[in-house]
């Protein structure tokens, strides 16, 4: 499952390399990173949004409109003690949520 959702990431990261806009490229590298990390269900939650964001580079032009936030949030409720994860959400304004 971890390497079809990287597989997914390694995707999007080669379509967002032929665009001109490419801002989001390098959160596509960490979330690559970051996956191999990831419990199952987490996993399988991402490749869900993650087919999607594929589907929509692939039909769209332009990427202005485009956003991280649903991985963000899913990533926000992953149970992992990861600082590379902890890190990337701090600075994309996320918190993560400890589960109990």
């Amino acid at each position: 499952m971890k390497s079809r959702a990287l597989n997914e990431v390694e995707t999007i990261k080669y379509r967002l390399a032929k665009k001109k806009e490419i801002c989001i490229y390098n959160d596509f590298v960490i979330i690559g990173q970051i996956v191999r990390k990831l419990p199952h269900k987490s996993v399988l939650e991402m490749l869900t949004i993650l087919k999607q964001f594929n589907d929509y580079i692939k039909e769209s032009s332009s990427l202005n409109d485009i956003s991280i936030s649903p991985l963000l949030e899913i990533l926000a409720k992953a149970p992992s003690n990861d600082l590379l994860l902890s890190d990337f959400l701090t600075t994309s304004g996320y918190r993560q949520r400890k589960s109990i």
